[in-house]
């Protein structure tokens, strides 16, 4: 046995001079190769064993009764030298956002060669050949070039793969990894996790796997230990405990999986309040020293949103979500093309024009923590939005403020709290509540619950479709969440590399997806599905053979080709289903099916 946890117990003071547990006589066993995963709510405990077991714990927190038996040694009267001989060679830790892990001024390269010239003893030529091959084997593309670049020229998963080819060069016994798929869109999520999965085995390292995605844990660990507020609430093979849990926590859990509505209604047609026209947007990139070229991040994007309506934009990380909503809050400048709001288009329009469509045009960011002022308190940011409206008075500002909250379930005494005494989930309200006072046409949502538990997550998706509902706004939503997104979309656009390849109702999407990248992002992740009478299953999502007969667009190799979007239903369907394919730029109208379109 590599690892064996007896009656962990870990505490923090409190004001009265005791203390509170917030891990209660936690026990598991994990051997060479074997998998665990540990999930549950946040503050559920379970990223407190994990830094327990690196050592890392905050200050004020400590091991108050049991055992961390590690190869025999007990880990809660480890000295700080035993630690530092400990962490990395013996045990490693993958963590949830490697941006944050990697040191942004040193060059990839020296990051990954520093732990085996300093801890292997290496000479530098022999752990550079090691960082080279093992960047391979992470699948990142030209590995000497990544060698000599810095961090932020990497998108997030190949971050999170240059994080993993760090931590496995030193060949771990034990490797933690801490949600390290959080942040990743569905199909990056899975090579990620294929390649921890594989290394571990080939290197027979034990995994503990900290996540509250359900769905990745049935599919890559063995056994799950399920936790609330401390305590253990289940635990067992994960084929079992979530195919058939015992305890009504680890049900509530299940329950609370995202799942599309099958009595929803689609909103009415109605004339759009926001449309985009053949929007394209380019970056500037260093070339060398002196020069610079232009790179296009999003080619011409047609799309528009209608009050009342979701429409959801996915894709994979870099493939020009994130960018769209910037161009249309005027945070980037367009190339080309026309961005109209209200039947005005924005790029006309003076400064104080621009400033009040900013006012009807709202963003929910994906982390409210670092996002909302942490010296303000919780009324103070949600009422910042009204400072300019001059129509208000100071007693209808108050009333706006504590109607806000009261829309997203947070009574008036958290309008005195301040950020860091809120959850995640309650810190994701407010950012909701400070968009929704001012009474916005269009609210953009990016990645509002990818950070959340699957609890919280249902919480917070329901109130902002109840508020929807009630106030009638549109929503972009940015989500690589698919579950979220058929939950909760009218609409989906697909994008990749910049180029939108499908687009639809989310039926049509969902159920008949066309193109090659559309099916391969269902397909990507296995769903968990059933009930509490039947039981749940793990499978991956079952699609129809797709459509024969057209020469999909693909960025990576139809470079010299142009893009059109081919009408899949019939000519007068309300919203068309469109896929993108490939022609010459010069082929005549004729050469396409007659029901495409530009």
């Amino acid at each position: 046995m590599l690892l064996s946890v007896r009656d962990l117990t870990i505490c923090f003071p409190c004001p009265d001079n005791g203390t509170r547990p917030v891990v209660k006589n936690i026990s598991f066993d994990l051997a060479a190769g074997q998998s665990l995963a540990i999930v549950g709510e946040s503050g559920s405990g379970k990223t407190m064993i994990g830094k327990a077991l690196l050592g890392l714990l905050p200050d004020a927190a400590s091991v108050t009764g049991g055992s961390m038996l590690f190869n025999g040694d007990d880990l809660a009267h480890c000295t700080p030298a035993q630690w530092r001989g400990l962490r990395g060679t013996e045990i490693g830790m993958v963590f949830q956002e490697p941006m944050v892990s990697l040191n942004p001024a040193f060059r990839i390269g020296d990051q990954l060669t520093e732990g085996l010239i300093c801890r292997r003893g290496l000479a530098p030529d022999e752990a550079r050949g090691l960082a080279l091959a093992m960047l391979e084997r992470v699948l990142v593309r030209n590995p000497k070039d990544c060698m000599q670049r810095y961090p932020h020229e990497f998108s997030g998963g190949m971050r999170q793969r240059i994080m993993l080819a760090a931590v496995m060069l030193l060949k771990p016994k034990l490797l933690i990894a801490d949600e390290p798929t959080t942040a990743l869109d569905c199909v990056v999520q899975k090579e990620v996790l294929d390649l921890m999965t594989e290394l571990t085995q080939q290197e027979g390292t034990a995994l503990v796997f900290v996540s509250h995605n359900l769905s990745l844990v049935a599919e890559y660990t063995e056994r799950v230990l399920v936790m609330c507020r401390g305590d253990a609430m289940e635990t067992g093979p994960a084929s079992r405990v979530l195919a058939h849990p015992d305890h009504p926590y680890t049900l509530s859990l299940l329950d609370a999986l995202p799942k599309r509505d099958p009595d929803a209604l689609a909103p009415p047609p109605r004339s759009p309040i926001l449309e985009v026209q053949d929007l394209t947007i380019d970056y500037t990139m260093q070339e060398g020293w002196f020069g610079k070229r232009a790179v296009r991040a999003v080619h011409p994007a047609n799309f528009r949103v209608a009050p009342g309506e979701t429409l959801a934009i996915v894709g994979e990380s870099g493939s020009g979500k994130t960018t769209l909503t910037k161009a249309i809050l005027g945070l980037v400048a367009p190339s080309g093309g026309k961005i109209i709001f209200g039947g005005k288009e924005l790029q006309g329009c003076s400064k104080e024009e621009l400033r009040a469509a900013r006012r009807r045009i709202q963003m929910v960011f994906q982390d409210p923590y670092s996002s909302l002022d942490p010296r303000m308190t919780v009324g103070a940011l949600v009422a910042e939005g009204l400072r300019l409206d001059r129509s208000l008075d100071k007693a209808e500002r108050a009333r706006r403020v504590a109607q806000a909250l009261e829309d997203v379930q947070l009574g008036g005494a958290y309008a005195q709290r301040y950020i860091h005494e809120l959850s995640g989930g309650q810190r994701q309200r407010v950012a909701i509540a400070r968009a929704l006072v001012v009474r916005p046409e269009v609210i953009i949502a990016d990645e509002p619950v990818s950070a959340l538990d699957v609890t919280v997550q249902k919480q917070v998706l329901d109130i902002l479709v109840s508020l929807q509902d009630q106030y009638g706004f549109a929503c972009l939503l940015i989500s690589h969440d698919l579950g979220v997104v058929e939950q909760i979309a009218d609409r989906v656009l697909v994008l990749l590399r910049g180029h939108v390849v499908e687009e639809g109702t989310r039926d049509d999407v969902f159920d008949t997806p066309s193109h090659p990248y559309t099916r391969r992002l269902l397909q990507a992740v296995p769903e968990l599905h059933g009930d509490r009478e039947q039981g749940f299953s793990i499978a991956t999502r079952k699609l129809p053979p797709a459509r024969a007969g057209l020469s999909y667009f693909q960025p990576e190799t139809d470079v010299a080709a142009a893009r059109r979007l081919v009408a899949l239903t019939p000519a007068d369907a309300a919203t068309p289903h469109r896929a993108a394919v490939s022609a010459a730029p010069a082929a005549p109208a004729s050469a396409m099916p007659a029901a495409a379109v530009g």
